[in-house]
This record gives C-alpha cells, structure tokens and sequence, in this order.
C-alpha cells in the first residue's frame, strides 16, 4: 500500500487512523437496488447510488420521468432526482440537459429550492462555467465543502478552518463525487500546508481503489514529499504519475521536469523528450500549453531554432485566438527574423539551411511574414548557384501571396508579384531553362518599374536561346550594359554593321575603358564594316595592347590605316596590299571565331 510521506508525518489510511482528528468511517453498505437513506437539505438532495446500480436507478427514474398521466409535480420530482443522479456521478452534461428542461419559475416552491440548489452544485462542479456567490451554499450541513470547491474553482485558496471543516463533510458525498472532489481538496491542503487535513483526505483517498492506483494520488504524494524536501521519493512518484494517463499524468510530467532541471538529475535533452511525449499524449489545456512554452525554452537553449518554430506553431494551432497565441507568433517571428538573416548571410552551411526552410515553411507558409523570408531564402540559393532551389521558391513565395491576396487574407501590390515572377524567370535563366523562362516572361508587366527588367530578362532568354527576333523585339527605357550588349551582339549577328556598331558604341560610352576586349573587337569589326573608318580609328588607338594580342594590332593596324592615293598600282604596291590584305582576313578569322565562343 502506497503512503504519503509529509513534513509533519503526514501518511495514508492507516497512519490517519492514529492521528488526533476523526478517524475515516467507512461507508455503509447497500443492498440490493437500494439507495442510502437523504435528507433534504435546503433543498439539496445528491443520493448516494452506487455505481453498479446507476443503469437501474437511470431506467426506473426514466420511466418516472415519462409515465402517462401522472401528476405536474410527480414527474418534476422525478426530474430532480434524474438530474441529482446525474450529478451524484459527476456527469455533468447530461444532468445540465435535465435542469435546462425545467423551468424553476414555473415550479411549486420546494421544488424551485431544489432546481436552484442543484444548479448551483452543478456550476461549481462544471468547469468554465459562472460560479454561484458563496451565499447560495447557506444553511447546507456540508457548506464549507461547497464553499471550499467554489474558491478552489474561482481560483483562490480554501482557507485553514474550511479545510479543516471539509475533512467531516466530504463522507456525506456519493462515492463518485468524492473521488472528483478529493484529489482537488488535498492539493489545496498540501499547497496551504494544512497537514492534519491533509492527512485525513489523503486517507479518504486511499480508502477508495480507484484514487489509491490513480495518477493523481501519485502525483500528490510527489508534492507532498517534494514539500517536504524529499526529493527522491518526490521523483519516484511524478515518474510512477507520469506513465498514466489524464491531466495529473500531465502535471506529473510537468513536475518531473521541473524537478529534474532545477536539480541537474535531467538533462536538457532528457528533459525535452519528457515534454515531447507529453504533445501527443496531453492537449488543449493550460499544462498542456505549460509544457509547449517549456519546449520552446529548451529547444532555444539547445540551439535549435527550427524545432522551437515548429513547437510555436502547434501552441498556435493548439490555442487559436488567444494569447498565448499572439505572443507565440511574435517570438515566432522574432525567431524567423534571426534564422533567415543567419542563413541570407551565409553564417549556415547551404544544406542545413535549406533542411530548415523546408521544415518551417510547413507551418508559417500563410504566415505575412514569412513571404520575405521566403524571398531572402530564394536570394541566398540563387547567389549560391542553386538556381533550381531559387526558381521553386520564388514561384512558391508568388503563388501563395497571390492565394492570399485572392482570400483577402492579405494585401499584396502587384508590383510585388511582379517582382516575384521576374525573380523567378531570372532564376531559370541562369539555370539553362530558357523556354521555362520564356513562358513565364510572355505575361506582360504591369508595374511601370519593372517593365525595363522585364524586357532585359526577355532579350536574355531569347538569346541564350539563340532567337535573335526575340531579342530584337524588346526595348528598355534606360539599356543596362549588358541589355546594350544583347543587342549589339543580335545585331551584329545579323550583319547589321550600322546597328551593331551603334549599339557597341553606346556600351563603350557607359563602360569607358572598361570595356571588355571581346566588346571592343566586335566595335571594331562592326566600324569597320560599315565604312566608319574614323571610329575604327578611334577604337584601335583606345585599346592598343588590350588581351596584349598580336593579332589585335594586325587588325587594328591593317583596317585603320591609310590607304594610298588613286594612283596606278605599281607591282610591288599590289603585292603588298594583298599579302597585307590576306594577314588580316586571317586574323580576323581569328577573332571572329574567339568572340562568337
């Protein structure tokens, strides 16, 4: 048999039985179908039934609640006494239904009493509900048990002397509401440190098979010994509580815990797969959220980011409209703050952050702020070379901001989907998905700002796919270097000197003697077929030694210098200006071939 060690030798039954208060009397047996003996009391009247005997009582009180031609008030009674039934096994829904049918104020005077009584312990008992004022329990033999259940209800603590007082009521309560009641009144004695009725109701506890196996009275007896500063025994039993069942298995885990912390017998991690099993086996409830907020402490302590965002999401989903919620998803945001501006930074390897991202996305996709960290996510990748990894995002992040947008869940410009979509066509640009790219870039865009981009990454695809009309069909308001290049080299494709050459031109204006040698031969060859030997010229002087090729200064010297008058072709001429002639093709050859690579 289990005792209960307390600081003031506090035991179970046996030990109670010794102590200086009244010993706990056993309860009288009954019969066969036969209800103890009540009294009224003010109107009160909870018999004292049997659990084997609740089916028979429920049929015969059903039947009376039912019976043909029998009298207003007869069947009233009746329903009283179905509803004190009901109460009396602590079911309390049921015995709601029953009071909710009667209307008090259309029943004879006693029986309104009644009605008004068993409401009044029904509201007690009934979590959530409005408690009654202290007054509704006056002149009842067993007020100071009510009253004591109404402050523990309300929150407050059940003073000394109604503690006391309770120990000699609570025997007038069927058994089922005992159990109910008993583990509640102890937890207030042990926590007021009222020891002698703590002794007698942990007695009545183990008086009773069901409390006496049951996690609660493990879980008092750890908060007993715990108390008492005896910690082992307190440990033994919140891990005996924690194996069962119920809310006191919860607070039994909860307890351990704590215990184990504040002591160092556990470690963070053994601590957090205690907590862990608690999520699936515990919800909904203030311990259940206890344990969640100390998951998210532990998981912080331990570094780990991601499951703290994923315990924050289910204290969220568990909780909704509260505000445990609210401030969830604003340390949830903190945390996603932090996370993606490590991983942007690069302060994580690129595989542990893609890991990350896809676990956190499972919860905060809908989440308004997790769009930018989405986009931040994608940047990174994209730099990285990951440019598929890039391209998925940035089409998830645009689709669910347009999802939401469409839900009126949130506000979102169409520049921003814009951006989003050119984000991505960028994306399967650098990748080598040229048609992907082309077909998203086919819907025109709508935001002013972004319509220079748009044609940029247009003429791109067209021409790493080699569609040299598709690059010569876009137009930008103010051409970037490489939008001027795109279209020089297009132009310069076709044989367009003239354009090729204009458009080279410009790119050597906005990069000045930046320009890249494979740029400035095309120039050079785009000058010099279209007859404007003056910027030939011009280009050989600006890059002399550039690439510091041979066959640079040929060309250049060849193409830029000065022809003889019209004077008749002396042999030797002739000979000179075709040997001079064929050097440059060839080194042209030369070029031509190494800028088209």
């Amino acid at each position: 048999m289990m005792r209960l060690v307390l600081p003031l030798c506090l035991a179970c039954a046996t030990a109670a039985a010794a102590s200086t208060d009244a010993p706990v009397q056993p309860r009288a047996a009954l019969g066969e179908g036969e209800a103890r003996a009540t009294r009224p009391v003010a109107g009160l009247r909870l018999p004292q039934y049997e659990r084997g005997e609740f089916l028979e009582h429920r049929a015969a009180l059903a039947d009376a609640v039912s019976a043909p031609d029998a009298p207003e008030a007869r069947l009233h009674g009746a329903a009283l006494d179905l509803a004190a039934l009901y109460l009396s096994h602590v079911m309390l829904h049921e015995a709601r239904s029953v009071l909710d049918a009667l209307d008090p104020q259309a029943l004879p005077s006693s029986q309104a009493d009644r009605w008004r009584a068993l409401d009044a312990v029904h509201a007690v008992l009934a979590p959530g509900g409005t408690l009654p004022g202290s007054e509704a329990f006056a002149g009842w033999p067993e007020a100071a048990l009510w009253r004591a259940v109404r402050h523990l209800r309300a929150g407050n603590d059940a003073q000394l002397a109604t503690l006391e007082e309770v120990v000699a009521q609570i025997d007038a309560l069927p058994t089922a509401l005992a159990e109910y009641l008993l583990p509640d009144l102890l937890e207030a004695a042990i926590e007021a440190e009222a020891w002698a009725p703590a002794r007698d109701l942990a007695a009545r506890m183990e008086a009773i098979p069901a409390l006496q196996a049951a996690p609660s009275y493990r879980f008092l007896l750890g908060q007993a010994a715990e108390s008492g500063g005896q910690l082992v025994a307190a440990f033994d039993s919140y891990v005996a509580a924690a194996q069962e069942a119920g809310v006191f298995a919860q607070r039994a885990r909860l307890a351990l815990v704590e215990l184990g912390r504040r002591t160092g017998a556990l470690s963070p991690r053994e601590a957090r797969e205690i907590l862990d099993l608690s999520r699936t086996l515990w919800r909904g409830d203030v311990h259940a959220l206890h344990a969640l907020r100390e998951i998210v402490e532990i998981d912080l302590e331990l570094g780990n980011t991601v499951s703290a965002l994923e315990v924050l999401a289910q204290i969220g989903r568990d909780f909704p409209d509260s505000e445990a919620a609210a401030l969830a998803r604003q340390q949830a945001r903190a945390l996603m703050e932090d996370y993606y501006g490590r991983g942007a930074e690069g302060e994580m390897p690129l595989t542990e952050f893609l890991a990350g991202h896809q676990r956190i996305a499972v919860d905060y996709r809908f989440d308004q702020t997790f769009a930018a960290q989405g986009e931040r996510f994608a940047d990174r990748f994209r730099a990285a070379g990951a440019t598929a990894v890039a391209a998925r995002e940035y089409g998830l992040v645009h689709d669910y901001l347009a999802a939401a947008s469409a839900l009126g869940l949130q506000d979102v410009p169409v520049a921003r989907l814009d951006a989003l979509r050119l984000k991505r066509a960028e994306a399967l640009i650098d990748g080598g998905r040229y048609a992907e790219a082309a077909a998203l870039l086919d819907r025109a865009i709508t935001a002013p700002g972004l319509r220079d981009r748009w044609n940029h990454l247009k003429a791109r695809a067209s021409a790493e796919a080699g569609e040299v009309d598709g690059v010569l069909a876009t137009k930008m308001a103010r051409p970037s270097p490489d939008y001027l290049r795109l279209m020089a080299e297009a132009r310069f494709a076709r044989e367009e000197w003239a354009a090729a050459q204009d458009h080279y031109a410009a790119l050597w204006r906005t990069l000045g003697a930046g320009l890249p040698f494979e740029d400035a031969v095309n120039l050079l060859l785009s000058a010099h077929r279209a007859g404007d030997a003056d910027l030939a010229a011009e280009v050989a002087e600006a890059f002399p030694d550039a690439a510091q090729s041979r066959r640079w200064s040929e060309v250049a010297a060849d193409l830029s210098g000065t022809v003889p008058g019209v004077l008749p072709l002396r042999a030797q001429t002739a000979r000179d200006r075709v040997a001079r002639a064929e050097r440059t093709l060839e080194a042209l050859g030369e070029l031509e071939a190494g800028a088209s690579e």
